[in-house]
């Protein structure tokens, strides 16, 4: 790393330490600058690649300057010195630390922002007991051949294990393989949410269900997670570890091209006139309890598949909306979705994000 490069890193993180630099002054164009002068000899050849791991430091940079967080911005410093200062780093071997460095800052990031949201939900009850009691399923529904099925890495007695699938070449010991129907021709991303959504129709032999969607692995005991999260809602629900407000949600949906953008703004503008409230609260949908004999419970998910089924298929743009409609209120926990002690996320080619 050139030296002068490094000598105005170390100065400002003494800057931010000592606190003679504000978050709020943070220059994190410069930085920026550095990071790019320093990787210019191969910036050619992984340039998509270092694209997206820049965009992320960018993102986590200018959160803490927003939270005005100068220690934040000290430890990215210190990861983003001890990466750069290794003058022996291969090309490959930069991208891969540069990787796991943002890596490790953005979960701890999202771990953050999960027990804030927990923090300030205001319909957690804390005297409440476990809702989830009885005969219990945990779930998922593979359509149009998306993702793989695998054992959960713990299975529990306490449990019966379904998945939903149109995929007849599926052989599995653990899961109890049930076969979707389709009689309205959805498309499979819509086949896979309704039976997602609609658990009281398609497992009323339960008392109460745990969906995980098919990029989730089971890594821990789920009867110990609900017996601490649950206060007596009968859903529980993990926070969206980025957003709370659907308005925002549907702004990323739609500049990472998830639906149709049309669609997409023509359901935002009828939440927005029949009064929906903006930063309402944002879950992350991809595992979700439920008691599926409460009646309020079941409006609010026949709601939410109306939603899905004729608007946009994106379901976390109207599970808020479903509840908000129906003045349903979740449990929430304050754990990040994709790495806890429960569940985590089985996609090896994606950011734990």
């Amino acid at each position: 790393m050139q030296s002068e490069n490094m000598e105005l890193l170390q100065k400002l993180k003494g800057y931010l330490v000592d606190g003679t630099l504000t978050a709020e002054k943070f220059p994190l164009k410069n930085v920026m600058e550095i990071i790019r002068v320093e990787y210019d000899q191969w910036l050619s050849k992984k340039a998509r690649q270092l694209g997206e791991y820049l965009g992320i430091y960018h993102m986590l940079t200018q959160a803490a300057m927003e939270r005005e967080d100068s220690l934040g911005l000290s430890a990215l410093l210190d990861e983003l010195i001890s990466d750069l200062n290794t003058s022996s780093i291969t090309a490959c071997d930069r991208l891969h630390d540069l990787r796991d460095t943002v890596s490790r800052v953005l979960i701890e990031s999202y771990r953050q922002k999960a027990r804030d949201v927990y923090r300030q939900y205001q319909y957690q009850s804390k005297r409440g007991e476990n809702a989830f009691k009885g005969k219990g399923v945990v779930y998922t529904v593979i359509t149009g051949g998306y993702d793989e099925l695998n054992p959960p890495a713990c299975v529990s007695p306490e449990f019966d294990y379904v998945c939903f699938t149109d995929n007849r070449d599926l052989d599995t010991q653990i899961w109890d393989i049930r076969y979707v129907e389709n009689p309205d021709g959805l498309d499979s991303v819509r086949l896979a949410r309704k039976y997602k959504i609609l658990c009281h129709k398609f497992l009323g032999e339960y008392d109460f269900s745990v969906y995980t969607d098919g990029k989730i692995y089971v890594t821990g005991d789920l009867c110990e997670y609900m017996e601490i999260y649950s206060t007596g809602s009968p859903m529980l629900c993990f926070p969206h570890f980025v957003r709370e407000c659907a308005y925002e949600e549907a702004k990323a949906c739609m500049e990472a091209s998830k639906d149709d953008p049309e669609k997409i703004i023509s359901q935002m503008e009828g939440y927005k006139q029949e009064g929906y409230p903006a930063n309402y609260g944002l879950i992350d949908s991809a595992c979700l309890v439920r008691r599926h004999q409460d009646t309020v419970l079941q409006k609010v998910l026949e709601c939410w598949w109306e939603e899905v089924k004729t608007k946009s298929r994106r379901d976390q743009l109207s599970i808020g909306y479903a509840c908000w409609k129906n003045r349903f209120h979740y449990d929430l926990s304050d754990l990040f979705i994709y790495q806890n002690p429960y569940i985590c996320k089985k996609r090896s080619w994606e950011l734990p994000y």
